[in-house]
């Protein structure tokens, strides 16, 4: 499956604009088909299978309508949550834990490659936004080496990849700073607003909304 291009072409600057939180996950669908786009249909299940991000987002006690929610694309993804000096961890940055964050970077170019996240801001009517910050990349497979002895006597050895058991059968993880109030950040005047209207069209929305059927 191709990578929608309205994530490839957004620039620093860009947002996307969504009005509910339905629409801000089809916008973490786009992300994770970006970071992982041959899914499986069992990848995709798992995957849509994920803590609601309206749970992780909510502050407690607070049942009043969010929205809209701006996203922008955020640049360098891998190093704003490894690197020593400008990481999440420099910058206090904190998880919950169920996250699974990595404690340490992968090696794997692949895994690092499909790194990619986004600075979100939900407004509140008068109230102060609530920020946080998102990564979504794929897991690396693990490998075993199953043998089997046959009648003859001979083992023989297979080697089987596949994703870890923890993950639930999922391909990509999520990782979200615990959110916490921000001052409103104000959108450049170059930069390209881009409401639900424009994605909802994707293939990627289309598979979500009927079930990424086999």
């Amino acid at each position: 499956m191709a990578t929608p291009n309205i994530l490839s072409d957004l620039g620093p600057n860009d947002a996307i604009v969504v009005a509910t939180f339905e629409e801000l996950v089809r916008v973490e669908d786009l992300f994770a088909l970006r970071a992982h786009p041959d899914m499986t249909a069992s990848e995709w299940r798992a995957w849509q299978g994920r803590e609601p991000i309206e749970e992780l987002l909510r502050p407690p006690g607070y049942k009043a309508l969010m929205g809209p929610f701006i996203v922008r694309a955020m640049e360098h993804a891998f190093r704003q949550l490894h690197d020593p000096l400008v990481g999440a961890r420099p910058r206090k940055l904190t998880f919950k834990n169920k996250e699974r964050v990595p404690t340490t970077p992968p090696d794997d170019p692949i895994i690092v490659d499909s790194f990619n996240g986004f600075e979100l801001e939900a407004l509140r009517g008068l109230n102060k936004p609530i920020g946080t910050e998102v990564w979504i990349s794929r897991i690396p497979p693990s490998t075993q080496i199953k043998r089997y002895t046959k009648k003859s006597g001979e083992i023989s050895e297979r080697v089987v990849t596949r994703t870890s058991p923890t993950q639930g059968g999922a391909s990509v993880r999520r990782n979200l700073a615990i959110p916490y109030e921000i001052a409103p950040r104000p959108i450049p005047a170059t930069a390209r607003l881009i409401g639900y209207a424009a994605i909802a069209s994707s293939r990627a929305i289309q598979l979500s909304e009927r079930g990424f059927g086999e």
